[in-house]
């Protein structure tokens, strides 16, 4: 991992705090969804392509949640991925979807102020 990498996750894992929150790069490897609330200790949850969902704790997930061993408390497995999805939410009573939606409003906001910055500034975006 990059310096910038490892500064990025450390933020983000002690933003989590109570909020749910992705780990992008178990998604972009293509393994489904992990998702996880507490910081350096807390809750995880995995989605698998496959339709399996595992929700368990982990500890140590800083300097990132791949290095932080995880203790599954309950393995349970749906028909697809969506299925598994519905279900994590609805463990949740709701709050996995509603952290995620508040997530990317404030990254979508992060951005816009960031071109409104640039187009202030005078820089060419096109």
């Amino acid at each position: 991992m990059k310096t910038n990498e490892i500064r990025g996750w450390l933020a983000r894992a002690q933003g989590s705090g109570l909020r749910w929150c992705e780990d992008e790069s178990f998604s972009l490897a293509g393994r489904g969804g992990r998702f996880f609330r507490g910081g350096d200790e807390g809750m995880y949850i995995e989605v698998l392509s496959d339709g399996r969902m595992e929700i368990g704790e982990y500890a140590g997930g800083v300097p990132h949640m791949d290095n932080a061993p995880c203790a599954p408390v309950v393995r349970k497995r749906y028909p697809d991925a969506l299925a598994a999805f519905v279900k994590a939410v609805e463990f949740t009573d709701g709050r996995l979807i509603c952290d995620l939606v508040d997530a990317l409003d404030s990254e979508i906001e992060q951005e816009s102020e960031d071109m409104d910055e640039d187009e202030s500034q005078g820089m060419d975006m096109t």
